[in-house]
């Protein structure tokens, strides 16, 4: 079995855990997140390939305009007794998962202590990180980002996580990885 084999393997097998389990919904949004956005490195192709396969249903283009922000690719909704999701894997091999609902300190706190603990694995290279936030609509929106790579590689991971405590925001949470050109 080869490494996409692997991975496809693991993911699913993830995937239809997350599905059944009782979580909240910050964790099994972080899960999700985890298990197809990070753990495909945002590769559109691998990330289509599991959910082609377990066949998943798409949103139509008109219903995934929204979520794709003017980039071609593709969106599928996960509608799960722990909330309403969205996953999207654009052409630039980017992917982010949306959220209508989430618990926003408890997605900060997982994501935050996820990729500051991942960053200390050797061979892993934190170039950048930072955090802002900004009153909108009744709310604080926040924005999390890592940049990281592997080593001296020529590419690096664009992480970033925003959250809405807006109770009137249509998404409350938003976490992507894409691969960037490394200009560290």
């Amino acid at each position: 079995m080869n490494l996409f084999q692997s991975l496809v393997v693991i993911v699913s097998l993830l995937l239809s855990e997350l599905i059944y389990a009782d979580e909240a919904a910050s964790k099994f949004f972080m899960g999700v997140y985890n298990a197809m956005c990070v753990q495909s490195g945002g590769r559109t192709e691998i990330i289509t390939k599991v959910l082609e396969g377990k066949g998943a249903p798409k949103l139509t283009p008109e219903q995934a305009q929204p979520f794709l922000q003017g980039k071609i690719g593709t969106a599928w909704p996960i509608v799960v007794s722990e909330g309403s999701f969205v996953l999207v894997a654009t052409s630039d091999n980017m992917c982010s998962l949306f959220a209508k609902k989430a618990d926003t300190k408890e997605v900060e706190s997982f994501f935050s202590s996820f990729f500051t603990s991942f960053a200390k694995q050797p061979n892993i290279v934190m170039l950048k990180q930072d955090k802002n936030e900004k009153k909108v609509d009744g709310g604080v929106l926040t924005t999390i980002s890592y940049l990281m790579t592997v080593g001296d590689a020529k590419d690096a991971f664009d992480i970033r996580l925003t959250t809405s405590t807006s109770t009137t925001s249509n998404v409350q949470a938003l976490a992507s990885i894409a691969m960037v050109k490394n200009s560290e």
